[in-house]
């Protein structure tokens, strides 16, 4: 089972404080959950 996240949340990661944080949230819920987490639009090293 996997949890995905959406790349309106990806594209902005690096310059929008909120987004970075409702990431981080998915990314930390889905690890408590013994879930892959999938990112959807990542594209740059940075946003990785």
């Amino acid at each position: 089972q996997h949890l995905k996240i959406d790349k309106q949340f990806i594209r902005d990661l690096l310059i929008n404080e909120e987004d970075t944080r409702i990431a981080n949230t998915i990314i930390d819920l889905g690890k408590s959950l013994n879930l892959t987490v999938v990112a959807e639009g990542v594209e740059t090293a940075e946003q990785e």
